[in-house]
């Protein structure tokens, strides 16, 4: 995780939120200090979303901070990449999601 963040953050550090969370839940483990600013980057790459989308992961597992949002954390997930595509492609995966949603008829398209 540390190489494919960037080293973004130490072997270390990964570990130890891993197996112990970032308030360090295991015996004689302390809290694990959240990811600075600079490391924002370099997470998302590892885990292939936007640096905005840790920055939410970060206040919520660290400071139980949620956003009210009328989407899934799914959605979220994926809003990055959405976005990227050109419009001829949106609809394509529009199309896609509908086939696989098995619902089509009953959803209207997005304004």
């Amino acid at each position: 995780m540390e190489y494919e963040s960037g080293r973004a953050r130490s072997q270390a550090w990964w570990r130890r939120l891993v197996e112990h969370g970032p308030w360090g839940s295991g015996y004689n483990t302390g809290r694990v200090g959240p990811p600075d600013r600079e490391a924002l980057d370099g997470i998302a790459d590892l885990f292939g979303t936007s640096p905005e989308r840790v920055a939410e992961m970060v206040a919520a597992d660290w400071y139980h901070v949620r956003i009210e949002r009328e989407v899934s954390d799914r959605v979220l997930e994926l809003s990055h990449v959405l976005d990227a595509l050109s419009d001829e492609d949106t609809h394509l995966i529009w199309h896609i999601a509908l086939r696989l949603a098995d619902e089509g008829e009953e959803i209207l398209p997005a304004a």
